[in-house]
């Protein structure tokens, strides 16, 4: 689903035809490579830091941030330190 960079944990929590929800642990110093979706995707951050990178954009995103990626929109997200997230 996604190029990652290191021991990322991902879960995969649901599916159906149009939607998936994942979990994602990403420890502290882990990056993924730029990558894109072909759907929008949103996400949780449940607990850490993470970095996050979206079409030349930067921020820094913790516990109780939300973060959207559009549709085809490049990106990639690196942890800052260990970081959990649910991504829809």
């Amino acid at each position: 689903w996604i190029a990652l960079v290191g021991p990322v944990e991902v879960r995969e929590r649901a599916r159906s035809e149009t939607m998936l929800v994942l979990e994602v642990h990403m420890p502290a110093g882990t990056r993924s490579n730029e990558h894109r979706h072909h759907v929008d995707s949103a996400g949780y951050v449940v607990f850490g830091r993470v970095r996050a990178w979206v079409d030349g954009e930067e921020s820094i995103l913790a516990a109780g941030d939300v973060f959207v990626h559009p549709r085809n929109a490049l990106h990639w997200v690196e942890a800052l330190e260990d970081s959990h997230w649910i991504e829809i």
